[in-house]
């Protein structure tokens, strides 16, 4: 079990590494700079409210219409990359997990050096979904906290 979690947090982490970097690509091109400090999150949210209009311009109105788009799951890999990437910039690096530890659901999960488990993709698709009552940049603060 240990190998089979190792690999896959090792595959994780070079995806991770990867993705990010189409994050800041797609910021750059909406004049937005992603720079890896927790202040960048903000970013993120106004990046993601811009990507919202557009999916919502598409036709994607319903949480399940998002999550299920291809185009909007590689928006929420890169995202997410990115936050998992400050996250573990800020705090150590973590463990990438394919299920919640709580509820076992099947989602990929990033438990921190803090102990928090945080969802980066998922929290991409709430902001998209609701863009205007949903803070990536609030939800990050809380669970990034360094007690």
């Amino acid at each position: 079990m240990f190998i089979k979690r190792f690999k896959l947090n090792s595959t994780f982490h070079k995806a991770q590494k990867a993705m990010q970097k189409h994050a800041i690509f797609i910021a750059a091109n909406e004049g937005i700079n992603l720079d890896y400090d927790v202040k960048s999150m903000a970013n993120v949210d106004a990046v993601l409210v811009r990507i919202a209009a557009e999916v919502k311009d598409n036709g994607l109105i319903t949480y399940i219409q998002i999550a299920n788009n291809e185009s909007v799951n590689g928006i929420a890999e890169c995202f997410g990359s990115y936050i998992a990437e400050c996250a573990e910039r800020k705090l150590g690096k973590g463990l990438w997990m394919n299920n919640d530890p709580k509820t076992n659901e099947q989602t990929y999960a990033l438990k921190l050096a803090n102990g928090n488990t945080i969802f980066p993709m998922e929290w991409v698709y709430k902001k998209i979904f609701d863009p205007i009552n949903y803070s990536i940049d609030d939800t990050y603060r809380l669970y990034t906290i360094i007690d």
